[in-house]
């Protein structure tokens, strides 16, 4: 899948269920923050079309910031929205 519909994706879900019906504290929304990386990391490296040894670093780290980037403003137009 690709990461900006997985950040699309995580933007929803976070809103809905850490935003919702009031603003999370701080500490809450960067925990869930990491702990959507960490699984958006698992889920990379466990997807069955990467290379056969693996995603190069480059290409982590491309994925990671078009995943971020979706996925954190996704998640701030629906919070100012």
């Amino acid at each position: 899948m690709e990461p900006s519909v997985v950040g699309v994706i995580a933007g929803v879900l976070h809103h809905i269920f850490i935003q919702s019906p009031t603003q999370a504290k701080l500490f809450t929304t960067l925990y869930a923050y990491a702990a959507t990386n960490v699984l958006f990391l698992v889920l990379l490296f466990t997807e069955s079309d990467t290379l056969s040894e693996g995603p190069r670093l480059g290409q982590i780290a491309r994925h990671v910031i078009i995943f971020n980037t979706f996925y954190v403003v996704l998640n701030g137009t629906l919070v100012d929205g």
